[in-house]
């Protein structure tokens, strides 16, 4: 993840095809993962990278353009770390400078990102280089600051060449651990006579990495800069290389702060997200995944080899077990030989895990670095308990992925717009438009599928993930003429995961903050093949868009153009959608939350899957007994009594009272607030002509109710809370006209009919008898429901002037009302005087 953009192989594949001189072929040569130690192979695919600097935006669609910054901004990291150790014609300093920008550019990615960018060993390792750089100049500057010094001869060269010569030695290449330190005595005499007498070794003649592919060594003479150690400064490489960082990461519209964010405490490169816990230590923050895990560490060792280090149960086993004097050579064999006569040691089963002793007798698999680090590392910490990730870049469950590329009519391709449909945990069904990230047919990575398969008994067969786009909806001017559509704004929505019950988990993330962009998983989201469509999105310039939010998003990015997709076509999906069986939908995983979702139409009303809805909550919230559980408090209530249940916590919110420990409160928008569950999202509510009992609405928790009954206040249901149809607005026989709940009433015309809203009482006025009737909310019916809802904290402004008093025709109130008059009106002390009415 870079820049909230997922970047994976295919997206890699489809933009490195586009360069001159590449075709499939030679792209997935170099993508081809199956030898990870080839090094220059690696540099040559790094390098083409590069070459996307060079691809015209003629080619570039406005859904492409977000995984193009992100590509543009991976390759200078790459070249940040790589240059210094390819470009013979760099200085020390400029090398430090480089090696310095990767160091700040990488913090802040992995700082927006963590792992969702980098692994944490990964991540631990590269910082370990450019510190030890660093701390290796500033070292040579003390011994001899007139000699140059050679960055390369930082890695493993010399290592590998002590290695060849151990296993060349003899014609024995393998070796137990004597013969190991025999040889390693004789490699060391070698090198003394080496030093004495250099020109007797011939070192490698390889003057450059260019030519042969298979060659990866070089010597001194390579390198033609300045490399003499006086003439570098170190704090202006570091002031250099942050610098070169930020005006890097501006060129790909990537906001971060260096300054302000190191003055955070307990932040820094190898703590990048604070709270004093370094990253690759453990693998997830707040949580144990060492090796040696569930033990209580011991008294600190005696030994004299190691002073100080504290170890574990197992630990202890292991070390005394090696160190058993009463152990011998001949331990180590089987106890019978093989069939040809041949003994067999552990060398001959290759393993990274030794089975250890615990305390009770059983045994545990132990990797063999975390046994060496508890044996030899003063100060022992937690590591990562896949090490592979480190030491080889992969897991041990590695698999090769093939790029397959499928033909076919119409296709779903990745990099591509497609609409699909998500559960939230509001337990709501909505559609999005998402843009594919990777596609994968039985374990096989593709770059397309057809999408006649999706529809086919083989859908299952098919992985989608994506990430959701963030769209508004908006008027423009086409070539067809004006029309609505969802224009997407060139970012991605990210989600909040559904809250866990696990105490554990909600203590490991207080301990440890999220990444500010959020993790992978918070930005991808896996789809259900059998219910993923393909879109053919619309572009528009961004000029013709009309001034908001989403043209000011992609004018800051430099977008030119915008995708968009006609509202028709949504409608179209969405409609499809609705067609489906429930069956269809009972798959769908909890993806969370994000202020994003659902999409809104033109007219604010959100847009929702409802029948799937509907089912989906039936099915998840009704109990055994028949009932529901409130939205606002929680408490179980029967689905009949849901209407005037809700409808209390709406007057009370009305009344400025707030209630305590409520888990979801009512809208400010108590216009648009459902009377049945309390919500925004479940439209209009209706009635049909000449009823008095059949009320409709999209929400699923409506119940049939009678309208006499319920404008009735009685001391179980004390609200009065039914549908009351507007006078004001416009009607005619084939359009009844809209109908309000009564408390959203009281909204409607002080937004909609301003002359019958008197601003100063905060009440309506010279409404016509029959609405003054309806609307009628008296003290009674205020103090029955406060003194249900016993929790409630100290008053605030309230919204609404109640009671609202029907045998007073044209309220006025001179006096503005304040929290006074309203904890006076619930029944609550008060030494103010009632305010003044007049007709």
């Amino acid at each position: 993840m870079i820049n909230k953009q997922q970047i994976n192989s295919s997206h890699l594949h489809s933009f490195l095809v586009l360069l001159d001189g590449e075709d499939d072929k030679s792209i997935q040569a170099l993508i081809d993962p199956a030898d990870h130690q080839n090094v220059p192979r690696a540099m040559k695919l790094m390098v083409t990278i590069s070459r996307l600097q060079l691809l015209g935006t003629s080619c570039i669609r406005p859904i492409d353009q977000p995984i193009l910054n992100a590509l543009l901004a991976l390759d200078d990291l790459l070249r940040a770390f790589y240059e210094p150790f390819v470009i013979p014609s760099l200085s020390l300093g400029e090398q430090l400078a480089s090696l310095a920008k990767f160091a700040f550019l990488a913090f802040a990615h992995h700082r927006l990102h963590g792992t969702g960018f980098m692994t944490n060993q990964l991540y631990a390792d590269l910082q370990g280089v450019v510190k030890t750089a660093f701390f290796n100049v500033a070292k040579q500057k003390e011994v001899d600051s007139s000699k140059p010094f050679y960055l390369y001869q930082q890695g493993s060269d010399r290592l590998e060449q002590m290695i060849g010569d151990v296993r060349t030695m003899s014609h024995d290449q393998n070796v137990d651990v004597l013969q190991l330190c025999e040889r390693l005595s004789d490699c060391i005499d070698v090198n003394h006579i080496f030093a004495r007498h250099p020109d007797w070794k011939g070192a490698h003649r390889r003057l450059s990495y260019t030519g042969t592919e298979g060659v990866d060594h070089v010597n001194t003479w390579y390198f033609t800069g300045n490399l003499i150690v006086n003439d570098v400064d170190l704090d202006s490489a570091w002031k250099s290389g942050q610098i070169e960082a930020e005006l890097a990461l501006q060129a790909r519209y990537i906001p971060f702060g260096f300054n302000d964010v190191l003055r955070t405490h307990d932040v820094d490169f190898l703590r990048s997200h604070g709270n004093g816990k370094f990253v690759g230590i453990t693998e997830l923050e707040g949580e144990d995944t060492s090796i040696i895990a569930d033990v209580e560490p011991v008294d600190n060792d005696s030994s004299e080899d190691c002073p100080g280090l504290e170890l574990g149960a197992e630990a202890e086993l292991v070390k005394d077990e090696l160190a058993d004097e009463d152990i011998h050579l001949d331990n180590l064999l089987a106890d019978e030989p093989d069939e040809s006569g041949d003994f067999s040691t552990s060398e001959d089963i290759p393993a990274d895990w030794l089975p250890v002793p615990t305390k009770n007798g059983d045994m545990k698999l132990v990797h063999k670095a975390s046994i060496l680090a508890c044996m030899f590392k003063s100060g022992a910490t937690k590591l990562s308990a896949d090490r592979l990730l480190r030491v080889r870049g992969y897991t041990k469950d590695f698999k090769r992925e093939e790029i397959v590329i499928s033909v076919g009519e119409e296709m779903l391709r990745v990099k591509n717009m497609a609409i699909s449909v998500i559960q939230t945990s509001k337990k709501q069904i909505v559609p999005v438009m998402f843009a594919v990230t990777s596609l994968l047919k039985a374990g096989k990575l593709m770059l397309s599928v057809d999408v006649a398969e999706l529809r086919s008994e083989r859908a299952s067969d098919i992985q989608v993930t994506g990430q959701v786009l963030s769209a508004a909806c908006c008027e423009f001017s086409t070539e067809m003429g004006k029309m609505f559509g969802f224009v997407w704004d060139g970012g991605y929505l990210q989600f909040t995961s559904p809250t866990r019950s696990s105490q554990a988990t909600r203590q490991a993330s207080i301990s440890a903050p999220r990444p500010r962009n959020g993790y992978k998983d918070s930005q991808v989201l896996p789809f259900p093949s059998h219910l993923v469509y393909p879109l053919n999105e619309g572009l528009i310039p961004v000029n013709r868009l009309p001034d908001g939010i989403t043209k000011q998003l992609l004018e800051a990015v430099n977008h030119k153009n915008a995708a968009f997709m006609p509202m028709s076509t949504f409608y179209e999906h969405v409609e499809r959608f609705n067609t489906l069986p429930d069956s269809a939908f009972e798959k769908l995983k909890n993806a969370g939350t994000t202020p994003g979702l659902p999409y809104r139409n033109e007219s604010g009303i959100p847009c929702i899957i409802n029948d799937a809805t509907q089912a989906l909550t039936s099915k998840q919230i009704v109990t055994d007994s028949g009932k529901v559980e409130c939205h606002q408090c929680g408490n179980l209530i029967h689905l009949a009594d849901g209407r005037a249940h809700v409808s209390e916590h709406i007057l009370l919110k009305m009344l400025g009272l707030q209630e305590l420990g409520l888990r979801e409160e009512i809208s400010n928008e108590i216009v648009k607030v459902c009377g049945f569950c309390g919500k925004l999202t479940c439209g209009p509510t209706s009635m049909k002509p000449h009823s008095r009992t059949e009320v409709t609405s999209l929400c699923p928790r409506m119940h049939s109710f009678s309208l006499g009954h319920a404008s009735r206040s009685s001391k179980g249901h004390p609200s009065t809370n039914v549908p009351v149809g507007c006078p004001f607005c416009p009607a005619s026989p084939s359009c009844p006209p809209p109908v309000f709940w009564k408390y959203s009433m009281f909204f409607h015309i002080q937004q909609a009919h301003s002359r019958y809203w008197d601003s100063e009482a905060h009440q309506p006025r010279n409404l016509p008898p029959d609405l003054l009737n309806n609307l009628q909310v008296t003290l009674l019916e205020i103090n029955s429901i406060r003194n249900l809802h016993p929790r409630i904290s100290s008053a605030c402004t309230p919204l609404i002037a109640l009671p609202f008093d029907p045998n007073i025709t044209g309220l006025r109130r001179k006096d503005p009302p304040t929290a006074d008059v309203m904890v006076n009106s619930c029944g609550m002390s008060s030494s103010r005087k009632k305010p003044r009415l007049s007709r």
